[in-house]
């Protein structure tokens, strides 16, 4: 009879076990359910942020890079309206080449 009971004792141990189990998967659902549409828009700001600086990144790039195509465009273009007659007649026997 003691085996028995200690048998049963485990078996009730076992079930209790479990239904601590799946209350507690069933809370952590509840939380994650709960929770969801604040992490969906949490990913979702994330996401403009981050399609923000990745934009704002490529201007400034493309700005540095139209900032020098200007200036060089700008030093050639001195370069040439300043050039002496020896010089013109140089470039032009292949003597020198076009650009300083």
């Amino acid at each position: 009879e003691r085996v028995h009971e200690q048998t049963k004792m485990r078996k009730l141990k076992v079930i209790e076990e479990e239904a601590r189990r799946l209350e507690e998967e069933r809370e952590r659902h509840d939380r994650i359910t709960k929770l969801a549409p604040q992490v969906e828009a949490q990913r979702r700001e994330l996401a403009k942020q981050a399609a923000a600086l990745f934009r704002r990144d490529r201007e400034d790039k493309d700005h540095a890079n139209q900032e020098l195509h200007d200036m060089l465009s700008e030093r050639r273009e001195k370069t040439r309206r300043y050039m002496t007659p020896d010089k013109i007649k140089q470039i032009q026997e292949g003597k020198l080449p076009m650009e300083p």
